[in-house]
């Protein structure tokens, strides 16, 4: 990606950590939980500079000022940060949004999810596209982090936590997409939200053969249910995937429990 087709990005790091991650951290955001030496912020920070493919970075969440990034200050909800994010970028073309929580980010990993990303982009018209990763390669690069994972016909695949997106798009779906996050977290709940017949490909997927919830379909109930043309991208790259939800995933890295990184 050349410097002219350089994109802005957004960084979600509103988070607060909670009692037990506090506990064992020392830090009430979870944006600014150190590993080994550097926030979580910081790491994906570094790899939006080091992808050489940003040009402007937002980061919507309480944390400290930085001369890397504009702040916009946390709106109290995920998806209430991302619309902010999205309303000050309203005029660009594309827009790269990111959770701060993904440790093992890089720049090359940015890059690698953004060129053939942006060709969907161009050659297909959509307006958002997301990466998926197989939950083995996760599981087997990254041990002792959990993953919420979906089986379809193409295999077992857990949702990264990279978007590319347009975002006049969804603003104008801010509804639904507040909606669709409630139930991210449990599989049911979510193809509830894409309607009766996925609720069943799901369930014959399960107890008959994955062949009955190809990724395809499921693209086309997403960008039906948003009104916007949705695309997933299969990647094998674990670090766009493997972010820290729990206090187990922490502790899988030894985080915190040291009096430097706790300074």
């Amino acid at each position: 990606m050349s410097d002219d087709d350089a994109l802005p990005a957004i960084v979600l790091a509103g988070g607060t950590a909670g009692p037990e991650l506090e506990a064992l951290t020392g830090q009430s955001r979870r944006a600014l939980i150190q590993i080994h030496g550097r926030t979580l912020l910081t790491r994906v920070l570094d790899a939006l500079q080091e992808s050489g493919s940003i040009c402007r970075v937002l980061v919507v969440g309480d944390v400290p000022e930085d001369n890397r990034f504009e702040r916009v200050p946390d709106q109290g909800s995920f998806v209430s940060n991302v619309l902010a994010g999205l309303s000050a970028l309203r005029e660009a073309r594309y827009a790269l949004i990111t959770t701060s929580d993904l440790p093992f980010l890089t720049g090359d990993s940015v890059r690698g999810f953004l060129q053939p990303a942006m060709n969907l982009m161009k050659e297909e018209g959509s307006a958002l596209v997301w990466p998926v990763v197989p939950i083995r390669i996760c599981y087997e690069r990254y041990p002792g982090i959990r993953r919420t994972a979906l089986r379809t016909k193409e295999g077992y695949f857990t949702g990264g936590n990279l978007m590319l997106v347009r975002p006049e798009a969804l603003i104008n779906v801010r509804d639904l997409l507040s909606e669709t996050y409630a139930a991210r977290k449990s599989i049911l709940r979510l193809a509830g939200k894409l309607g009766v017949e996925t609720m069943v490909r799901l369930l014959l997927s399960v107890l008959v053969s994955p062949k009955w919830l190809p990724l395809s379909y499921l693209e086309k109930r997403v960008s039906g249910l948003l009104g916007v043309p949705a695309r997933a991208l299969v990647s094998t790259d674990a670090t766009l995937a493997t972010d820290l939800d729990r206090v187990s995933d922490f502790m899988a890295l030894g985080t915190g429990l040291s009096q430097e990184e706790r300074a």
